[in-house]
């Protein structure tokens, strides 16, 4: 069966006019099936969380089936390793804030140059406040591969995609991956 694209773009209501827009860390348009469930949240059980009253326990009810949801997509081993936040942009600037906390002077941040600024910011940020070294990991032009050369002395990685998580992640002990790595085969 062919790919009715005219179909799917009238799923994205943002979609309806002249412009194309593209998922990135700049903004990602959003299906009409889930601004409907967000509507329908906000006008029937939008609360506090962990009330006694039945819009919080109706809201903590439907944001555990979304982590469930969440965590069997990425094939997390439990739905408590699911964080949603507004944008990946400020998130990552949540975490940089929060592992600042145990970064010293003498530690250092690695980016790579392969990640959007959205991601590397942040770690910039924390570098300016805590007098951290920041190392930049280049990668080769011919098969886009990074230079894990510069991941050796690391205590932070931030901006890390793809083939190269599971190596770092017998590597180092700490990793900063940003929500843009799925498991795939």
């Amino acid at each position: 069966m062919p790919l009715n694209l005219s179909t799917i773009r009238q799923q994205f209501p943002s979609l309806n006019r002249p412009a194309t827009f593209f998922d990135n860390p700049g903004g990602t348009q959003i299906a009409k099936q889930s601004l409907d469930r967000i509507n329908r949240y906000l006008l029937e059980c939008n609360a506090n969380h962990e009330g006694a009253f039945a819009t919080s326990q109706q809201s903590d009810a439907l944001l555990h089936e979304a982590h469930t949801a969440m965590a069997d997509f990425l094939n997390a081993s439990s739905p408590n390793e699911i964080v949603f936040g507004a944008n990946m942009t400020t998130l990552t600037l949540h975490i940089s804030r929060s592992l600042a906390r145990e970064l010293n002077p003498s530690d250092e941040i690695v980016v790579t140059r392969l990640d959007h600024d959205a991601n590397i910011s942040p770690w910039l940020l924390v570098a300016g406040d805590h007098g951290c070294k920041i190392t930049w990991v280049d990668f080769d032009v011919e098969d886009c591969t990074l230079k894990l050369d510069d991941f050796e002395k690391a205590q932070v990685y931030a901006g890390i995609e793809g083939e190269c998580f599971a190596r770092l992640l017998e590597q180092r002990s700490l990793l900063m991956e940003t929500g843009r790595l799925v498991p795939h085969d």
